[in-house]
C-alpha cells in the first residue's frame, strides 16, 4: 500500500510538472505573439501619422497662384517638381517633390545657393531641438520639420536616387564657425530589402 501511494504521488507530480511546463510554453508563445502584434501596430501608427502630417502640409498651401510668397515658412511652388535642379526660380525653400511619375509626393527643402544650387537637403541639424535617437521606422519614413531640424527619410532618398544620378554634399560647421565640406559623385541609396546601403563613387575636389 505504501508503494502504491508513493507511485500515485510521483504520477501526480509528473503530470503537474508537465502541465506547468506546457503552461509556461503557452504563456511564452502568447507574449511573443503580443509583442509582434504591438510592433506591427506601432509601425502602422508611425506610417499613418507621417501620411496625416503630409496631408495637412499639402492642404496648407491654399493659394490660387502657382508661385507663393518667398517666405521661409511657405511652400514656394504649388506644383510638384521632379528635382531641385528643375526649379526655375532658383530660390532656396520648401517645395513639393515627386521624383517619378507615380512616386510619392513629399515636402522637401531645396538649397539653391551652395555650390551652384539644385540640392535636396536630406538632413539639417543646428540647435539640437530634434531628437535623432530614433528607431528604424523613423529613419525609414523621416522625421522633424522641413525648414527646421529634420531627416528626410531613407525610403524617399532611395526613390530619389533611383530616379536619376545624384551627388552628395556634406557640410559641417562647428560652434566656433569653422566650416568643412565633402562632395561625392554618383551617389545612390539602396532599398529597404538591402537595408538602405549608401553607394558612393568618388569624392569631388
Amino acid at each position: 500500500m505504501e508503494f502504491a501511494i508513493k507511485e500515485d504521488r510521483e504520477s501526480i507530480d509528473q503530470k503537474l510538472s508537465g502541465a506547468i511546463s506546457q503552461l509556461v510554453q503557452t504563456i511564452g508563445y502568447n507574449l511573443t505573439t503580443l509583442q509582434a502584434q504591438s510592433n506591427k501596430i506601432l509601425s502602422q501608427q508611425a506610417v499613418c501619422a507621417n501620411h496625416e502630417q503630409m496631408r495637412k502640409e499639402i492642404e496648407a498651401i491654399g493659394s490660387n497662384q502657382d508661385q507663393l510668397p518667398a517666405r521661409s515658412d511657405s511652400i514656394l511652388w504649388k506644383r510638384p517638381i521632379r528635382s531641385c535642379k528643375d526649379e526655375s526660380a532658383k530660390q532656396s525653400g520648401k517645395y513639393l517633390l515627386q521624383p517619378t511619375e507615380n512616386g510619392e509626393l513629399f515636402l522637401g527643402y531645396c538649397e539653391q545657393v551652395s555650390f551652384g544650387g539644385g540640392w535636396l537637403v536630406i538632413q539639417h541639424r543646428y540647435n539640437g531641438i530634434e531628437d535623432f535617437d530614433r528607431n528604424w521606422t523613423d529613419y525609414r519614413n523621416g522625421f522633424g520639420s522641413i525648414g527646421g531640424e529634420f531627416w528626410l527619410g531613407l525610403e524617399r532618398m532611395h526613390q530619389v536616387t533611383s530616379a536619376r544620378k545624384h551627388e552628395l554634399l556634406v557640410e559641417l560647421k562647428d560652434f566656433s564657425g569653422e566650416y568643412k565640406y565633402a562632395r561625392y559623385n554618383a551617389t545612390k541609396i539602396g532599398s529597404e530589402l538591402e537595408q538602405y546601403p549608401i553607394m558612393l563613387r568618388s569624392i569631388v575636389i
